[in-house]
This record gives structure tokens, C-alpha cells and sequence, in this order.
């Protein structure tokens, strides 16, 4: 179980992330990044980020809101993935 303090210290980092890969958009609420945080693992959530700032690049016209919303898609088809990658083995 991670802690409190470790979840908010995750959580500014994957805002900075955010703002690094996504500057011309706001970073989601920390209370959407909490939840990512204390759902999904650090390399999901990276990878969530990393596809929905791509997808802003090709598309231009998506809002935070719509950038956001990938990106939790993303997290949850990946960490779907993972787990059927896991038990199938």
C-alpha cells in the first residue's frame, strides 16, 4: 500500500509530465491524477500521457478535457492488456 504523501509526491510528477509533454493544454485536475495514481501503475499512466500528447499533436483541436479523457482510456485498455498478458502466462 502506498502512502499518502508517496501518492501526492507520484501525482505532482505526473503532472509535470503533463505540462512538459501536453504545455499547450492544462493538466487534469489533481484529483483525476490522484485517481490515475492510485489505480494504475507509473509506467501505465507514462504511457497514457505520452499517447494522449501524440494524439493532441496530430489532432490540435482536442481541449484538456478531451486530452484527459485518452488518456484514461489509454491507461485502461493498457493495464487490461497487461493483466491478460499476465494470466496467460
Amino acid at each position: 500500500m502506498t502512502s499518502i504523501k508517496q501518492q501526492m509526491e507520484d501525482a505532482r510528477t505526473v503532472q509535470l509530465l503533463w505540462e512538459a509533454l501536453i504545455p499547450k493544454r492544462q493538466a487534469p485536475a489533481m484529483e483525476r491524477i490522484l485517481l490515475w495514481v492510485g489505480t494504475f501503475n507509473e509506467a501505465v499512466i507514462e504511457h497514457g500521457v505520452r499517447r494522449a500528447a501524440a494524439k493532441f499533436y496530430r489532432d490540435g483541436t482536442m481541449t484538456a478535457d478531451d486530452c484527459a479523457r485518452y488518456a484514461t482510456s489509454v491507461m485502461r485498455n493498457e493495464s487490461a492488456e497487461r493483466k491478460a498478458q499476465c494470466n496467460a502466462v
